[in-house]
């Protein structure tokens, strides 16, 4: 959670090491202990890993805008990872993406989850974008695997329509991915979170500016 710091010095004194920041992630409704003042805005929250096991050495691919960033989260946390260097969208793929969506209605959120790559893969999100949004679902993500080469291109595409860099997480369902999110008419102001070490208020300000740009004043 990014309006306080107390939980985040927990989980960094337990070793967890954070990896993105998540701008309204949480209702404004909710409430929080120690905390004065009113929020009426939703909460930004910091995206945290805690290694329970070695991880395995894993080849990524990283999209080019964003590379610099990822290289850095992965040093930080002392992750064994290759770059690799294929950037071309595969031939040969199907016709059809995969996404499974989970939806949580109460928070607002709502979660793509890229299977397999399509062909259509941008009027997939495109088609399932509109759709969270007529629901009225504030908060939605798309978790793209960064073991996969198509990420490189497919991170871009999705940027045309409005998702902007939140982090990554590492292993996750056999491998990383990378989180992009998306907020629909939902104004915040990311610069207002708490952070609790130098390298999260490095990140706070990387999203910050991913965001500015995705939804200009």
């Amino acid at each position: 959670m990014a309006v306080h710091s107390y939980s985040q010095k927990t989980s960094l004194a337990a070793g967890a090491i954070e990896t993105g920041i998540l701008p309204g992630l949480i209702p404004a409704r909710f409430n929080f202990k120690k905390i004065a003042k009113v929020i009426k805005q939703r909460h930004t929250a910091v995206l945290m890993y805690n290694r329970l096991n070695p991880e395995p050495d894993r080849t990524v691919y990283p999209p080019c805008r964003h590379r610099a960033i990822i290289e850095k989260i992965y040093d930080y946390g002392v992750l064994n990872r290759t770059f690799g260097d294929d950037t071309e969208w595969p031939e040969g793929m199907d016709e059809l993406s995969h996404l499974e969506i989970n939806v949580n209605r109460d928070m607002g959120v709502a979660c793509f989850s890229l299977i397999l790559y399509g062909k259509d893969f941008q009027d997939c999100i495109r088609y399932h974008l509109r759709d969270m949004c007529l629901q009225k679902i504030d908060c939605i993500f798309l978790d793209l695997p960064l073991s996969n080469p198509a990420t490189v291109r497919g991170c871009a595409m999705a940027e045309m329509l409005g998702f902007f860099f939140a982090g990554l997480v590492p292993e996750l369902d056999n491998g990383d991915v990378l989180r992009l999110e998306y907020l629909n008419n939902v104004k915040i102001n990311p610069s207002e979170a708490v952070v609790a070490s130098d390298f999260g208020k490095y990140l706070l300000d990387y999203v910050r500016k991913e965001y500015e740009k995705a939804f200009p004043d």
